[in-house]
């Protein structure tokens, strides 16, 4: 199994990911703002230029990110992980074992790239 880290940030996600570019020989390999996706109408002007994704390889390592928009922070800590390169039915075995001990908000759910994800979303 492989675990990809996903960091939230609160509008410093692009100067993060060009940092770690550079601090560990990686690669931004997907960036992606808040403005050229299709949320853009929905976010208020000043969120358009913050990160809605982003992906860091560093050999066959993966990070990926994002700017988590204000009112679905609610104040809280948030901790995200992807499991998108497990089948489904194993995704659904941990999420089953990590949500005894965590509140959840974001199931399992098949985004457009055709595998399902879950992630550990702010209660």
């Amino acid at each position: 199994m492989r675990l990809t880290p996903n960091l939230a940030f609160g509008g410093q996600c692009e100067a993060a990911f060009k940092f770690y570019e550079r601090c560990f020989g990686g690669k931004i390999v997907f960036m992606l703002t808040y403005g050229k996706s299709p949320m853009a109408e929905q976010v208020p002007p000043r969120w358009r230029e913050e990160i809605l994704h982003a992906t860091l390889t560093v050999g066959d390592n993966v990070l990926m990110g994002g700017d988590l928009f204000p009112s679905s922070m609610n104040n809280q800590r948030v901790s995200l992980c992807s499991f998108a390169s497990m089948t489904r039915r194993k995704q659904i075995g941990y999420f089953t074992r990590l949500r005894k001990t965590a509140r959840w908000k974001c199931p399992c759910r098949k985004p457009s790239a055709g595998r399902s994800t879950a992630s550990k979303c702010p209660a």
